[in-house]
């Protein structure tokens, strides 16, 4: 019996996430929960959260263009970064305020943790900048 109703359970779910992913609205990565739903409204090219795991706070990131220096508040705190799927812009980031240093970019529907022995950007970013996708990298 209970066996019978896990797999209907993981049924329901796969069922869900394969009809959200569909419609665009889930991307399938270990990412943190709070991002991914404040991310992937479409009302942001993307977020950055101060946690690489499933909480801390999420900083939406919107389509004013141009460089932009982190807060006070949240300079060097975050871990975690996501560009929206359906953002048509490029999210840039750097190790420096200003735009200035080492810096990534995030394509749309993309993220990346910056925890781990290969990625050593945790607590590293000062500033960023968004721009048309079509104008610096053809996304």
């Amino acid at each position: 019996m209970i066996n019978r109703a896990k797999r209907a359970k993981r049924a329901l779910v796969g069922t869900v996430v394969a009809l959200l992913m569909a419609a665009g609205l889930v991307a399938i990565q270990a990412s943190p929960a709070m991002a991914i739903g404040s991310c992937w409204t479409g009302l942001n090219v993307g977020c950055a959260t101060t946690d690489a795991g499933s909480s801390g706070t999420v900083v939406n990131i919107g389509t004013t263009q141009g460089c932009r220096n982190v807060s006070a508040t949240y300079n060097d705190t975050f871990s975690w970064a996501g560009n929206n799927s359906g953002s048509g812009y490029l999210l840039r980031m750097w190790q420096d305020g200003n735009c200035s240093g080492a810096s990534f970019y995030l394509v749309p529907g993309t993220s990346r943790s910056f925890t781990g022995a290969h990625w050593a950007w945790n607590d590293e970013v000062s500033s960023h900048a968004v721009y048309p996708c079509a104008a610096v990298y053809e996304c």
